[in-house]
């Protein structure tokens, strides 16, 4: 009660306006109306003032009209912190329900939110990649909690395993004492094994950033949807009514989904806009966090949020992410290798008004093998705040250096002080409005250090390619053309062509296998992109031995993909064999190839029931509208 009468006395202010942006350089627009931003090629404004100005690029723009969105009834939760409201209903090994086009392995979800395709058509069901699942909620709880490897059935029961596997309606688990399969419609909660919160970061990149030249953009609806993509990724619907903001759809491709989807604009309350080497550290798990304060030990701490699910605000400003504490608190968090500086605004919330004593540190804890074998710790303080008294300011820390030996394992460490002894004259008593936010903090990755490390995973942006070798230095030969495609059926989704410039080497795949009746046959799915690219001719060799070759068709309109190259492998039955495909030009000295891998796949012999169905399909490169 105390508190609650404490934090009602905090000043309100006066109400903004309905939109608030924040460029990378500081500076902020406010306004009514958002322009400019209803077709692809627009060049959106607020107040007169361009948004996605090159120069200057916006930081966050927020709705304030809008309110947070509570916590879906259910939903999936990503590795990345993104979230999709709706339901798992059944799932898919790859390549297993698509003909045609290599896919993950994924998770049908039925939206709960109101999304629509490419084509302006309601979309109800979503995939999203398995391997990029955090949680699976079909009944929330009030304050759910992620525990990994855990699940909560519809009847209460809690188990604790060791693995998951999913079959197409169930989910399968390695318990202590055995095995068990538990239906999707028995299943309240599934908790997954978690992933190394670092690695999960640079897969994501891996697709949406692959050359780090393309900003990432975050969306949080009042939905309950969080998606992150690239700029690229994003577009405005073609579809939309120009003068009606409210109305507009915007579309995303965001890493996790197999298909793009469109959110109604007037449902966006946030969209956070970062480099791909700057990372907010509320796109990162803790990996420990402590509240000890001594009257709201049941406040856990926020992310996006203050301690009341507010947005964040202090100083007379709001702010575009960070994480909300209260009273004595930690957060901490593991620091990858490549981890330079960070950097971070530290002020209490606006809800304490001119109440709340704190004092803040940030800190880094190293831990390393010597040279005797011996496992050894540092600490190092990078910041102190001072006392903090009121929401009147705010401080910046600055840019710090991480420091850390080569092969050290550090933590960041984001600690509050509710100096419940020696506070000033005047200061709460206890921790009564001890409300702290952490504010835009931020971790700044090496950038060559991360460009070679997602060099080694752009492997993984062709799915076709899965199982399959380019060879090493492939990267430096060969270049990959973000593009969409408008497919039949699905809409429009965002993908990798593959491009070699003149003079390169051939782009050889390989791939060793042991012939059986399952991988009896080789078959190829490829184009080029006639607008891009040369003539050029595909090549297949077994052991060294041609087998098979065509001339790459083009890519078409139409609804149907072009013809499939097929090698039957029934020669080699029960040998092992190396795999070759080499992908040249009709014309020597050629200067571009440009192409299009929708399916490399080892299947038993054909029959009808999994022929791959020649659908053709329309493209656009980047950034031409439809």
């Amino acid at each position: 009660m105390l508190l609650a009468a404490a934090m009602t006395t905090a000043a309100v202010g006066e109400r903004p306006e309905r939109f608030i942006g924040v460029f990378e350089n500081g500076d902020r627009v406010a306004g009514a109306k958002l322009r400019n931003w209803a077709r692809p090629g627009d060049k959106p404004s607020l107040s007169g003032r361009r948004l996605l100005d090159a120069q200057n690029p916006l930081r966050w723009l927020c709705d304030t009209s809008l309110s947070d969105a509570s916590q879906p009834a259910a939903f999936v939760e990503f590795t990345s912190g993104d979230r999709l409201p709706g339901s798992v209903v059944f799932s898919s090994d790859a390549g297993s329900e698509t003909p045609g086009v290599s896919v993950r392995s994924y998770l049908v979800v039925e939206s709960g939110a109101r999304l629509r395709n490419s084509r302006n058509a309601i979309l109800n069901r979503i995939r999203v990649a398995r391997q990029m699942v955090r949680r699976i909620v079909w009944e929330a709880r009030r304050t759910p909690v992620y525990t990994p490897n855990t699940l909560r059935c519809r009847n209460g029961r809690w188990l604790r395993f060791r693995s998951a596997r999913f079959r197409r309606n169930s989910v399968v688990l390695l318990l202590d004492a055995g095995t068990a399969e538990i239906p999707f419609d028995e299943l309240a909660e599934l908790n997954l094994a978690q992933a190394e919160p670092w690695d999960a970061c640079r897969d994501e990149l891996a697709v949406l950033s692959p050359c780090l030249d393309d900003r990432l953009v975050q969306l949080e609806t009042t939905k309950g949807v969080i998606a992150t993509a690239s700029v690229q990724r994003f577009r405005p619907m073609p579809y939309n009514d120009r003068e009606n903001p409210d109305r507009w759809y915007h579309l995303i491709h965001a890493a996790w989904s197999l298909d793009a989807f469109a959110v109604p604009c007037g449902e966006i309350r946030i969209r956070r806009y970062f480099r791909p080497e700057h990372v907010p550290m509320t796109r990162i798990k803790p990996v420990r966090t402590e509240n000890r304060s001594m009257i709201c030990s049941l406040w856990r701490y926020q992310t996006n949020r203050n301690v009341a699910g507010c947005q964040l605000a202090s100083g007379g400003r709001l702010y575009g992410w960070g994480f909300g504490v209260h009273g004595e608190s930690r957060l901490e968090f593991i620091l990858p290798p490549i981890a330079a500086v960070f950097r971070t605004r530290i002020g209490i919330d606006r809800l304490a008004g001119v109440g709340g004593c704190v004092r803040t540190a940030v800190s880094v804890h190293s831990t390393a093998v010597n040279s005797s074998s011996r496992l050894t710790g540092s600490h190092a303080t990078l910041h102190t705040s001072g006392i903090l008294v009121g929401s009147r300011k705010t401080i910046d820390t600055g840019t710090l250096s991480l420091p850390g030996n080569q092969g050290a394992r550090r933590r960041l460490v984001l600690s509050v002080d509710p100096m419940n002894r020696n506070h000033p004259d005047g200061a709460d008593p206890l921790d009564i409005r001890d409300s702290l936010d952490w504010l835009e903090p931020t971790v700044e990755l090496d950038r060559r250090a991360l460009s070679a490390e997602l060099r080694r995973r752009l492997v993984r942006c062709i799915p076709a390619w899965r199982g399959w070798s380019p060879g090493k230095g492939w990267t430096d030969r060969a270049k990959l053309v973000g593009l969409w495609d408008a497919m039949s059926g699905q809409g429009a989704n965002y993908r990798f062509a593959v491009r070699t410039g003149k003079g390169a080497k051939p782009l050889v795949l390989t791939r060793k296998v042991t012939v059986g009746p399952g991988n009896v046959q080789l078959t190829i799915v490829a184009a080029r992109l006639a607008d891009m690219s040369d003539p050029a001719v595909i090549k297949v060799s077994v052991n060294g031995r041609q087998v098979g070759a065509g001339d790459l068709p083009i890519r078409c309109t139409g609804d149907e993909e072009p013809e499939a190259l097929r090698i039957s492998l029934d020669e080699w039955l029960n040998r092992d064999i190396v795999l070759k495909i080499t992908v040249v030009p009709r014309k020597p000295g050629a200067a571009n190839l440009v192409i299009d891998w929708r399916v490399i796949a080892l299947t038993g012999r054909l029959t009808a029931k999994n022929q791959i169905s020649r659908r053709r399909f329309v493209s656009q490169r980047k950034n031409q509208c439809y």
